[in-house]
């Protein structure tokens, strides 16, 4: 970005984005808005907008020239130009949207902040502070090209810089290796956290609110993530059972059975149509897998990770049925 803001024509994207974003400050200016989470948020709205207008100001010098050629040789120009415009307009989208609505929106400020910060009054302690910031440090590196002045602004407040030192020279963060089975085993900890979110979306129960939580245990049950689940969830306690609660909500995450215990609070009829509607679409669900496992041309042709996947699709489909199906049992007693 470094680079491209000088080799742009006449500097119509870096002048007009410089121009606008200090328009957007200004119109926060009696806010004094400073590093807080909100305040955050509200500068990169203002900065998704102001960018977008501002990308139009680089088309102006384009346009200029294009209007001066001949008409046939400007046709033949023009639908170049758009051809490698919407081209490149794409891949800056879907680069964005990688950057900063997965990395940043959701697995930064959706999760990750979510899973260190201190309880209500509490400091947090120094390795994970150094830790987030490092994390946020690469963060803005990574959506520097898309943002630059904003992250330009963050970077140097975020750590003391030298004279001269900038995030537009600043390396890009290298790719290094992970732990892959304790990020499977994060995701399957974010889907518990959701679904017991919506437990009490569809109950009106409050947020802050304490719950309980019983599981009935399998090879997808990770017990040692149960104090981070407790907390993301705002649960009392996470407790193994063996059978399952008469009287609770209940789902699955890939294979594994919750219960959420009501005391009294479910409705037993409107909770045998939330399963009945989750048992025809898994039924549903499992009728296409099979189908295309069924298809000797595809089993045959397909990368064996793909067939894998589907079986492995076909294996959790079955185990959420059997599940759904002594659920729905139970409750019709």
């Amino acid at each position: 970005m470094y680079i491209l803001r000088r080799l742009l024509p006449f500097g119509v994207f870096s002048i007009g984005l410089e121009l606008l974003y200090k328009t957007g400050l200004m119109a926060f200016e009696a806010d004094k808005p400073d590093f807080a989470a909100a305040e955050l948020l509200k500068t990169f709205g203002v900065m998704l907008l102001t960018t977008a207008i501002a990308t139009l100001y680089m088309l102006i010098p384009y346009m200029l020239f294009l209007l001066s050629l001949p008409a046939a040789r400007r046709n033949g120009k023009l639908d170049r130009a758009v051809t490698v415009f919407m081209y490149a307009s794409f891949v800056f989208a879907l680069l964005f949207e990688k950057t900063a609505s997965f990395v940043f929106w959701d697995e930064f400020s959706g999760w990750y902040l979510e899973m260190v910060k201190p309880a209500y009054g509490q400091p947090i302690d120094r390795p994970t502070l150094d830790a987030t910031i490092g994390f946020f440090d690469k963060l803005m590196r990574m959506l520097h090209p898309f943002m630059p002045f904003v992250t330009e602004e963050i970077w140097q407040d975020i750590a003391p810089r030298r004279d001269g030192e900038s995030v537009s020279l600043a390396p890009m963060p290298e790719p290094a290796p992970c732990d892959e089975t304790l990020l499977e085993q994060v995701e399957l900890l974010k889907e518990t956290v959701t679904a017991v979110r919506n437990v009490r979306k569809q109950r009106n129960l409050p947020a802050k609110e304490p719950l309980e939580l019983r599981v009935i245990a399998d090879e997808n049950y990770h017990p040692e993530l149960g104090a981070l689940l407790r907390k993301t969830a705002n649960l009392t306690d996470v407790e193994t059972v063996a059978e399952k609660p008469a009287d609770a909500a209940s789902f699955i995450v890939k294979t594994t059975q919750y219960f959420v215990p009501l005391d009294g609070k479910i409705d037993v009829e409107e909770e045998l149509k939330k399963l009945q509607h989750d048992l025809a679409y898994y039924e549903g669900f499992l009728a296409s897998v099979r189908k295309k496992l069924g298809n000797e041309r595809f089993v045959q042709n397909a990368p064996a990770q793909v067939v894998e996947n589907e079986r492995a699709k076909q294996n959790d489909a079955e185990a959420k049925i059997k599940a759904l199906k002594e659920r729905i049992a139970t409750l019709g007693r």
